[in-house]
């Protein structure tokens, strides 16, 4: 899936830009729904699994709409069993005009991912990823959005222990992010 989702982002790239928006200022907020991809390696029984969560989490943005794209700064907000993720991004994405009022995209994100995890110290991580998606103009200024996101994030966390005088390091990293997200956005 992931390989067919680079495939429509390049040919997006590729293809010849039309997009007739207006540029502009916006605003927008919206739900997703976030995956963590992750290992857990348990140093005890020496044993190594992956795992995966997935939580709804709140997204705010803003920024400004341009000929052939926009760029936005996000801030998103999704609370996990045993820790809250707080990323912090900023994102370019290119408009591939379908119609006056529709639109793909595919771009690019850089930023922060920060985990407060209940039991262990915080962790901040680069946050580096793409996304696709389409955008539905509903009226002059407001547009809805549908789109999939994957980031590649470095998180791990240890905890070491003592069991019958032997010492222990159980490990968990994270390291990718996903989801889907449906916004809604407001164009000054």
């Amino acid at each position: 899936m992931k390989k067919s989702i680079a495939l429509l982002a390049g040919i997006l790239l590729a293809s010849n830009v039309s997009a007739n928006a207006e540029p502009g200022w916006f605003v927008g907020a919206g739900l997703q729904n976030n995956k963590l991809e992750g290992e857990f390696y348990d140093d005890f029984f020496m044993e190594k699994e992956s795992f995966s969560e997935t939580e709804t989490g709140l997204y705010l943005r803003g920024g400004v709409l341009l000929p052939a794209g926009r760029a936005y700064g996000a801030l998103a907000m999704a609370d996990y069993d045993g820790a809250d993720l707080l990323t912090l991004t900023g994102s370019y994405d290119y408009l591939h005009a379908l119609s006056d009022a529709a639109f793909l995209y595919a771009g690019v994100t850089a930023g922060l991912a920060r985990f407060s995890f209940e039991d262990f110290s915080d962790e901040t991580s680069p946050l580096f990823g793409f996304q696709v998606g389409a955008l539905f103009s509903v009226s002059e200024n407001v547009s809805v959005d549908l789109g999939f996101f994957y980031s590649r994030v470095d998180v791990e966390i240890k905890e070491d222990y003592v069991f019958l005088g032997n010492a222990y390091t159980d490990k968990q990293s994270v390291d990718t992010l996903s989801g889907f997200r449906i916004g809604i956005d407001y164009l000054f």
